[in-house]
């Protein structure tokens, strides 16, 4: 089992053995952790068969892309979600080689910035609680009274607790070093619960692992994916392919 295991988890072993304890011979603890209701589903946008995404040049893969291609509304559970990861990190990977070898002589200019959370502060600098934001992160986006059992009300609160929550890291957030690569993570984590918060209200029916106390039945109408983004402004909305393919 342990050559096996070294070669299909090659990330498994590694942090037994940073603190020094055999995975196989030794008592080790085991906990749960809750993944919320986006572990297999949800994330960046593929577009076309090379997971390309709606910015170009950005390919997608993994746990990072959408995966409800292959999985509908649920997870895909350990095989598909590791078949997933393997052949669209190789499509992906090949992709992303080809568009580089192609404009190799074409490119001018050095590349420009534009996140601002943690970097450039729309007023003054102040210390951020990092700690705290990312635990109301965990809580709201991982226990189950608010990943289990959801509800307008409740998605709302929570909506509002994330906004303010972005609101102080890009007004008063700022870092250099070490500590701008939290502070920008706990920028990310920020904004990604946000996005999957406005997504769950506005989908107004309980679907796969997404369940609302307040609207248990499955709604036809609601048959569609939704795209979610923005910064200081999170926008929802329908699929219109997704339309577009069911009148067809």
């Amino acid at each position: 089992m342990p050559p096996i295991l070294k070669d299909i988890q090659p990330f498994t072993p590694p942090p037994f053995v940073r603190k020094g304890v055999d995975l196989f011979r030794d008592r080790w603890p085991i906990k749960l952790f809750g993944e919320g209701t986006i572990r297999g589903n949800g994330g960046l946008r593929i577009l076309d068969e090379n997971c390309g995404t709606n910015v170009a040049g950005l390919y997608a893969a993994g746990d990072a892309a959408t995966r409800e291609l292959a999985t509908g509304a649920v997870s895909g559970g350990g095989a598909v979600n590791s078949a997933w990861a393997l052949t669209s990190g190789q499509i992906a990977g090949a992709a992303a080689a080809r568009r580089s070898l192609a404009l190799r002589d074409k490119m001018v200019g050095a590349a420009r910035a534009v996140g601002s959370a943690g970097i450039a502060p729309a007023s003054d600098e102040r210390s951020i609680d990092r700690k705290a934001i990312e635990a109301d992160v965990d809580h709201h986006m991982n226990s189950y009274q608010h990943s289990l059992w959801r509800s307008r009300t409740q998605l709302g609160d929570t909506l509002a607790l994330l906004d303010t929550h972005w609101r102080m890291i890009g007004d008063h957030g700022w870092a250099q070093g070490s500590r701008l690569v939290a502070l920008r993570e706990t920028a990310a984590l920020t904004a990604t619960a946000r996005w999957c918060t406005a997504a769950a209200l506005a989908r107004n029916e309980s679907r796969g692992i997404h369940v609302r106390v307040d609207a248990p039945a499955l709604d036809p109408a609601c048959g569609v994916r939704l795209l979610t983004g923005g910064l200081d402004r999170v926008w929802t909305r329908p699929e219109r392919r997704a339309y577009a393919e069911a009148a067809e």
